[in-house]
């Protein structure tokens, strides 16, 4: 596989998630110790809406503190994603997808929302389906109902402008849609 394009993972946005994030743990933590606190605020009515809550917060932090250290210190790569004629390796997810085929891209699209890059692929059961890994596969299934696609590139902690990644991106799909159909004519 010729790699073409290699973008990095921009750590100072690694480092400003991972402090949000470690904020988020201490106010989950609070809220288990403390929920007469926040009975009554917002739509907490019971002591037990509150601590439920407080567990669902520092159940996500917790899984984005192990995801954001393992991108700061343990991950053997320092990028996020590689652009090849082959296709697309995503490391800008803890549990990555892979190698994601040009073949089985339908299309690109950039979720503002949620800054992301929903690489809508053909037969995204099959993709999920063909995964071995078990945690890589909940996670799929999770950007599957979430995204509507297992396949999502986190534009957070690349160093790359979103709008410019799925302009990147869209090229290269439409520069191998042209070669395969000139391939197919000639």
């Amino acid at each position: 596989m010729e790699i073409k394009i290699l973008l990095k993972k921009n750590k100072r946005k690694l480092y400003i998630l991972l402090l949000i994030i470690l904020v988020m743990c201490i106010f989950g933590i609070f809220i288990i110790l403390y929920p007469s606190k926040f009975i009554g605020v917002f739509i907490f009515r019971t002591k037990f809406s509150v601590i439920f809550s407080g567990y669902v917060v520092l159940l996500f932090s917790i899984f984005g503190l192990v995801q954001h250290i393992y991108h700061l210190y343990f991950s053997d790569t320092i990028f996020g994603l590689k652009i090849s004629d082959e296709g697309i390796v995503n490391n800008s997810i803890l549990l990555f997808n892979g190698l994601i085929k040009w073949e089985d891209i339908r299309t690109i699209t950039i979720s503002k929302k949620y800054n992301t890059i929903n690489i809508i692929i053909k037969k995204p059961e099959n993709h999920i389906r063909s995964t071995k890994n078990i945690l890589r596969k909940i996670n799929m299934i999770g950007y599957y109902v979430f995204y509507k696609t297992p396949c999502v590139i986190s534009s957070d902690i690349l160093d790359v402008n979103p709008e410019n990644l799925e302009k990147l991106l869209k090229n290269k799909l439409r520069d191998h849609k042209k070669a395969i159909t000139f391939l197919r004519n000639s």
